[in-house]
């Protein structure tokens, strides 16, 4: 069973605000609520909690509905702000959407309301949830990254992991210090001997059959060759 949202209504109707949680728990949501009427109530609400979705009145004595939506927005882009009014100009309601206002529903039409919460709840839910995925994914990454850089260091040979573009990944301590004893000594700079390395490498395990026939590889890396010396004047 999932946890029930969290709304914020910023309303400085008591009665109003009522009437919105009561058409919302008629409509069978589960959900928590704080109704706030002041820029300061809604600055303690944001530093208190965290909320699934705000629906504000627009004409507030105390609270600006324009400055409301850019605190919410700086708490939290993704949270959506659906502006629940009487009658205001359809430019307002344009400038209000342009500014990040998620939707907007007349008093008049509460039967709109409900398709409205609906939808951004179950975006916002679907959003979250890939947030979460891809947070564990990168936090498993991370640790496999330090597992292998670990593995890697107390092995003697030297050896690198390339990823799926074929561009070096983790490459070991001992890979490092091959490449720069033997660079200069076959005439490469050390960038060179290292991509040819991984070419050479590369190479090889692609004229394999299948990955079962991946052992041992051994490379030769022959001298570099010196320019052609160009000719004296006499």
């Amino acid at each position: 069973m999932s946890e029930p949202s969290k709304i914020l209504i910023l309303e400085d109707s008591r009665m109003s605000a009522l009437l919105l949680v009561k058409t919302l728990q008629q409509e069978g949501f589960s959900f928590e609520h704080r109704i706030v009427e002041s820029e300061a109530a809604l600055d303690l609400a944001l530093s208190e909690s965290s909320f699934d979705l705000v629906l504000s009145d627009y004409y507030m004595p105390e609270l600006d509905c324009g400055s409301a939506l850019r605190k919410v927005r700086s708490k939290d882009s993704d949270i959506p702000f659906v502006i629940v009014s009487g009658k205001i100009g359809e430019e307002t309601v344009v400038d209000m959407m342009r500014k990040g206002a998620t939707d907007f529903v007349m008093k008049d039409r509460m039967d709109r309301l409900i398709p409205v919460v609906h939808r951004e709840l179950r975006n916002i839910r679907s959003l979250r949830e890939r947030q979460q995925t891809q947070e564990k994914l990168k936090r498993t990454e991370e640790q496999f990254r330090g597992f292998v850089s670990t593995i890697l260091e107390v092995i003697p040979d030297g050896l690198l992991v390339l990823d799926g573009r074929q561009e070096p990944f983790l490459i070991n301590a001992s890979f490092h210090r091959i490449v720069r004893r033997y660079a200069a000594e076959l005439g490469y700079s050390e960038d060179e001997l290292r991509d040819l390395l991984i070419q050479r490498s590369l190479k090889q395990v692609e004229t394999l059959q299948s990955p079962s026939e991946i052992g041992a590889i051994e490379l030769r890396i022959e001298r570099k060759a010196a320019p052609p010396e160009e000719d004296s004047e006499r």
